[in-house]
């Protein structure tokens, strides 16, 4: 009895400085946010995630990640988009939890640039090979993983690959505007200039995936400075 207290105790201080950790973080946040600026509920982007379902279906889409030498595809689910599949369609949970900030600041020409930073826990991920999905005319449900297990696969019983991501996001929308699906920033143009900044890690048993990506675009140029995907035996 005498450790489970000491345990409580060490839970409950390291509860009030995460805690204070993130008031400060707010605060500073809000102090850097400059004239305008608004706060948004994470929610305006977490709910528009997922709009069409192209991929994998039934599940929704999100934003997958190549190598520079087109090697690996990687798939992380940093808007729990998947997560929410298996529970509504599978009753499966894999504990995936999301926190972060949206902040909209305003622009001289009634626009509005966007700022979407999340932190994903127990965040759902996978790998393929490009060449075995070229071989099967890029049918990514298909196509076999080299590394963790498609949402569709962990419904049917298989195990799921989990770990964290960070995502950091800005984009243009017209002020005020609701926020688009993160695939319609990168794919459609409507949202330049944009940029990107994620990592994951991913992890299976002695294996890890590593994900890094930075990407920025201006309307003209669309400029991939980082794309790391890496399969590491422990």
């Amino acid at each position: 009895m005498k450790k489970t207290r000491v345990s409580m105790k060490v839970m409950c201080v390291l509860a009030v400085c995460v805690f204070s950790f993130f008031l400060a973080a707010e605060s500073s946040l809000a102090k850097g946010m400059g004239k305008g600026a608004t706060p948004r509920p994470l929610s305006d982007f977490i709910d528009n995630q997922g709009q069409g379902s192209s991929f994998f279906p039934p599940v929704g889409d999100y934003v997958g990640w190549a190598d520079a030498s087109f090697i690996t595809f990687a798939l992380v689910d940093y808007a729990g988009v998947a997560a929410q599949y298996l529970i509504e369609d599978c009753g499966i949970t894999v504990g995936t939890k999301i926190t972060g900030s949206v902040v909209e600041f305003p622009l001289p020409d009634g626009k509005a640039k966007v700022q979407v930073v999340l932190h994903t826990k127990n965040a759902m991920g996978f790998a393929q090979s490009i060449e075995a999905l070229a071989n099967n005319d890029f049918d990514f449900n298909a196509t076999e993983t080299i590394f963790g297990n498609k949402a569709v696969d962990v419904c049917s019983g298989a195990e799921a690959a989990i770990g964290q991501s960070r995502l950091k996001a800005t984009f243009t929308i017209n002020a005020g505007d609701s926020l688009p699906d993160l695939m319609d920033v990168i794919y459609t143009g409507d949202y330049v200039p944009w940029s990107l900044d994620f990592k994951a890690k991913i992890f299976e048993g002695k294996s890890q995936l590593e994900v890094d990506q930075k990407a920025t675009a201006d309307g003209v140029n669309e400029i991939w400075a980082k794309e790391e995907i890496n399969i590491k035996e422990k």
